[in-house]
Formats: C-alpha cells, structure tokens, sequence
C-alpha cells in the first residue's frame, strides 16, 4: 500500500507536436520530489531497470525493482520511483506519444488488457538494453531520417515488449491455475479438517489474498 504522507502531482505535460519522443539513461539519484510523490503523464513512458535497489509504486501497488525489470505507462497510469536508502537505481527512461505508433498498435497499447510490467532473464534484459542504447544513440545523434528510424524502432521494441508480456501472463496463468488444483485436490482430502486459506496458500507458495481472487475466477465459487 502507499504511504499516507504522499501527494498527487499536477499530470506532468509536454507539447507531443515538438517532442513525440525522447530517450535518455538515468544514472544519478531520483530528485527527493518525485521520489515522495505520485504523478502521471499524458504521454507514454517505458522504463528498463538497468541496476540498484527500489520500490516502484504503480496503482496503488507497491513492485520492488531490480536489474531486468520493465514497465510501460500510458496515461492512466499512477507512479513513482522510490530508491532504496543507499541505492541509485539506474534505469533507460523513454517517452514517447502513441500518435506515432500505427493505428493498430496504439490501440493494443491502450487496451485494458495490456499490462507491460514484468522480470526479465538475464539475456533478455541485455537484448532490450542493447536495443535501447541504440536507440539512444540515433536520438542523440543527427543523421538523415533520424525520425523515421527512431518510430521504426520505438515500434520493434514496443512489439517485443508486447509478445514478452503476453508469454509471461500465459506462465502466471498456468501456475494459478495448477495452484488451485492443487488447493483442490488438498482439500478433497483434508475436507474433515479446520483447513485456512492461509494454510493452503502456503502450500502452494501464494499470498492468501491472491489464492482467493484466483480461486473464484477459476471456480466460480469462493474459498469458504
């Protein structure tokens, strides 16, 4: 849960017509400001954690973050980025406006569906980072149809992001559901006994609150 003291920011704007898209590698420590208070903005933000230690707070949820970890935001999305005590989190930060997706894309983008924010191993990690470090490189640099490539690449990293994230719901989704097998099977058998959701979730290495939410949506049926 979020802490009480924080605030809402004003939505951090910009003009997308001047700035469609921008890139760039955070390697110094957040600002105190922004550590302590959520915001959103009206533009799309990815981020890739490149190392250090944090707590990104996403929705009212809190997601600690390390090395591998990436996250879209879209316009509806409230965050911020707290650093561990000591640590500097360092992370590739690019923004971009969905106008310069293909149409087809953007709306995938803004689907209530889509939730890109997940771990990666460690080779693809160094796949997205080499990606990003190029993309760093044309945005910094001024060669011809410096933009048009930029939006060939924004779209290439946005569509491996995309498959990466539909995968890794397919995996959360088949160890639910063999998890609520399990609590079923356990509970068929140890029916005459004082059974506790808790108790079962620790057997299959869930929180409580999440077994029961996962429970219903594949039974139909509450925990009790």
């Amino acid at each position: 849960r979020m802490h009480d003291e924080e605030i809402f920011l004003q939505a951090i704007n910009r003009d997308a017509r001047k700035n469609p898209f921008s890139i760039r590698k955070k390697t110094e420590p957040v600002l105190p400001l922004y550590e302590k208070t959520l915001h959103w903005h009206d533009y799309c933000e990815l981020e890739l954690i490149l190392g250090g230690r944090g707590e990104h707070r996403l929705n009212g949820t809190v997601y600690p973050v390390e090395r591998g970890d990436v996250y879209l935001l879209t316009q509806r999305d409230l965050h911020t980025l707290a650093e561990t005590e000591g640590e500097t989190v360092c992370l590739y930060n690019l923004n971009f406006d969905e106008d310069v997706l293909p149409p087809s894309l953007r709306r995938a983008l803004l689907s209530e569906d889509l939730q890109l924010c997940f771990r990666m191993d460690a080779a693809t990690t160094a796949r997205i980072e080499n990606r990003l470090e190029t993309m760093l490189t044309e945005f910094e640099g001024n060669e011809p149809w410096r933009t048009e490539r930029l939006r060939a690449q924004l779209v290439e990293l946005l569509i491996e992001l995309m498959r990466l994230g539909a995968s890794k719901r397919e995996e959360t989704h088949g160890t639910t559901s063999d998890a609520v097998r399990d609590t079923i099977t356990y509970l068929r058998e140890h029916f005459r006994e004082p059974l506790t959701l808790g108790e079962c979730a620790e057997r299959v290495f869930l929180s409580a609150g999440y077994l029961g939410e996962q429970f219903y949506r594949v039974t139909g049926m509450h925990f009790k």
